[in-house]
């Protein structure tokens, strides 16, 4: 999730009741709560974002250690701006783990995905059941919180548990529709082809518009469905989105290193070529992250006539 959730999910936790176990207990909940992304540092716009965002500081076993650099953040930023409150280090580390393993459990709630189990396995995991990022969510975290600050301090546990009560409700709720869109999608063959997996995933702005995506050995189906009302989808309304994996451009680039680091990424994988003057120019994308027309965090590559790659961009 976005760091506003995860600040908000902080701040929730502290006005529960974590707070009173350790001095500047609102201050080392809200670093927990996103210090695992300290992990952003290796680059915003380069490949080096998939390979290490959501990487080491996000595992289970890491978040340990990320408990004891946010009490230590901290406690160095109470030193440095000379407040009179002094961490206590065995509390604060407590409240500072519970906190910090929010971090982890609520980005594996969306689609990208999270690599929980490193250093012993690489493999992504993932619920699906939010968008990344989530207006509706924001606004009832947020209310809950104001809601404590109006409360006073006597009163305050009560709207900051039924936030964290109306956050698990909402998770549970949107994994129903996703289970549901996901009902709704052909099983067994689509137009004529062998269905491989299907997947379903939460679109951005609207809780109820899910994307459903029918994997063949050759393509991908794309779809919006209304969660509220699935149905069964008709095949012939799908966005067809071929794999392309045999074009000797779209091998050349999956041959070089940033190639295999997205194809490592890509869950839902599949390539668009572009003839140019002299060469080519190859996208790599994945379904997750397709809406209409338009892809996000994907790779982008100009091929000349040799199949030698001489230019990537990755974007986000």
């Amino acid at each position: 999730m976005d760091n506003l959730t995860h600040t908000l999910v902080g701040g929730l936790l502290a006005r529960a009741g974590l707070r009173e176990r350790t001095p500047l207990g609102t201050a080392v909940c809200l670093v927990a709560a996103n210090v695992p992304d300290v992990d952003i540092a290796a680059g915003l716009d380069t490949i080096d974002y998939l390979n290490y965002h959501r990487h080491l500081t996000h595992s289970l076993f890491a978040i340990p250690f990320m408990a004891l650099l946010a009490v230590g953040l901290t406690a160095g930023a109470a030193r440095l701006l000379r407040r009179p409150e002094r961490v206590r280090w065995g509390p604060a580390y407590g409240v500072a783990l519970l906190v910090a393993y929010s971090h982890p459990l609520l980005d594996f709630m969306n689609a990208y995905g999270i690599r929980l189990w490193l250093p012993f396995s690489s493999a992504w995991s993932s619920w699906d059941a939010l968008f990344v990022i989530d207006p509706l969510l924001w606004a009832a975290l947020s209310a809950t919180l104001a809601a404590c600050w109006l409360s006073g301090k006597a009163r305050a546990r009560r709207p900051a548990v039924l936030g964290l009560v109306l956050l698990l409700g909402y998770c549970a709720l949107n994994r129903y529709w996703h289970d549901r869109v996901l009902d709704a999608l052909p099983a067994e063959s689509i137009l004529g082809e062998a269905v491989v997996r299907r997947a379903a995933f939460p679109a951005p702005w609207l809780p109820t518009a899910w994307t459903g995506v029918v994997e063949t050995e050759t393509a991908y189906f794309g779809f919006d469905v209304d969660a509220l009302e699935p149905g069964a989808v008709v095949p012939e309304r799908g966005r067809r989105v071929a794999k392309l994996a045999a074009h000797p451009a779209v091998e050349a680039v999956r041959a070089g290193a940033q190639g295999r680091d997205y194809g490592r990424f890509a869950q839902y994988g599949f390539a668009r070529v572009e003839r140019l003057p002299g060469g080519y120019r190859v996208t790599l994308a994945d379904m997750r992250f397709l809406r209409g027309g338009r892809v996000g965090l994907a790779c982008s590559f100009e091929v000349d006539a040799a199949f030698t790659v001489v230019r990537s961009r990755f974007g986000r």
